[in-house]
């Protein structure tokens, strides 16, 4: 579990890391080439972040542009910025399921999700003492090479 904070006595401020055996790791490079081409036009052009050509860059010029034809306009330009706390932790699974679905993930593919998302558990472990391991209801694995794409599905 990764410290997101200096106040190490809080249980808030750890977030879970998924620790992947690099034969999982190949695995959904393997699904990440199939989905991208599945659900790539179901993301909002809006979205930058985990995509194959784009860029945080390429956000922030858009953005930009955005801005400067507002203001040759005359127009008011307002900016809200938003930061979700705890997205990738918070992500439903059967909602995640649903717009995998719509988006055209279906048959075998989709199973494998369902069995990837939904067969989890976790267990925490500190100076060696593990606890027991719960189901993981919510949120997809911190550190997977899937979890960011897939949870663009619910922005």
């Amino acid at each position: 579990m990764a410290n997101s904070s200096n106040d190490r006595h809080s249980g808030f401020n750890y977030r879970p890391i998924a620790l992947l055996p690099i034969i999982s790791k190949v695995l959904e490079r393997i699904i990440y080439s199939r989905l991208i081409t599945l659900v790539g036009p179901h993301l909002s052009p809006s979205q930058f972040g985990f995509l194959p050509s784009r860029s945080s860059v390429q956000q922030m010029l858009t953005m930009l542009d955005s801005i400067f034809e507002a203001l040759d306009r005359k127009s008011c330009v307002d900016c809200i910025y938003l930061d979700f706390k705890k997205a990738f932790d918070s992500v439903s699974h059967n909602m995640l399921l649903l717009k995998l679905w719509n988006s055209g993930v279906v048959g075998v593919l989709w199973d494998w999700f369902q069995a990837y998302l939904t067969t989890r558990c976790q267990c925490v472990n500190v100076n060696g003492s593990s606890s027991t391991f719960l189901n993981v209801l919510s949120g997809v694995p911190q550190g997977s090479v899937l979890g960011p794409v897939i949870s663009n599905l619910c922005e």
